[in-house]
């Protein structure tokens, strides 16, 4: 599950003054081989300057969220939207050589 913290969060009001969105997802559904599902309709924007923290157990679908941002994933279901002029990378924590 994902959640968002008091006073911060997804909130626009607490968003940076431009309150200009560079990614959003809509409805999102990852669903691993096997039928384990990651992520359930996950619906977020992420706004211009804003801080982010990602945070669960292992397994959870941290890195299977931030690959689906960053456009590495695209194997789920649901609308993903990144405003063109704005670049998304994923480091992943074990690099393939």
């Amino acid at each position: 599950r994902l959640y968002s913290c008091q006073g911060g969060g997804s909130n626009p009001s607490n968003a940076p003054s431009t309150g200009e969105i560079i990614c959003s997802l809509s409805d999102v559904t990852k669903v691993l081989p096997g039928g384990r599902v990651l992520l359930k309709d996950t619906r977020l924007s992420f706004f211009r300057g804003a801080k982010i923290g990602v945070l669960g157990v292992n397994g959870s679908g941290k890195s299977s969220l931030l690959k689906i941002i960053s456009g590495v994933d695209q194997e789920h279901h649901g609308v993903v939207w990144r405003k063109p002029d704005v670049k998304f990378m994923y480091l992943a924590q074990e690099p393939q050589l």
